[in-house]
């Protein structure tokens, strides 16, 4: 089917792009940068022991150089400033 082939080309596009991309986009991203400031003045994100200690190396891969370092999952809690 002619759907499936391009599943995964584009798995999340949420905004669009070119001359019909969304026109909200700039407020939608405000928003989110407002709402996590909010969050990072109220409260202290805390690493739990769910967090896995052990970190996965993302490399590019065509010239083998080191992009991030970040661990598989981090699970938070929120404590109140």
């Amino acid at each position: 089917m002619w759907l499936e082939s391009n599943a995964d080309r584009l798995p999340w596009w949420s905004f669009g792009a070119g001359a019909r991309t969304c026109l909200g986009q700039r407020l939608v991203m405000l928003e989110a940068k407002t709402a996590l400031v909010y969050l990072c003045r109220k409260f202290n994100f805390v690493a739990t022991s769910a967090t896995e200690k052990k970190l996965k190396l993302l490399m590019d891969g065509n010239s083998r150089e080191l992009t991030s370092v970040y661990p598989e999952s981090v699970t938070v809690k929120l404590e109140v400033r």
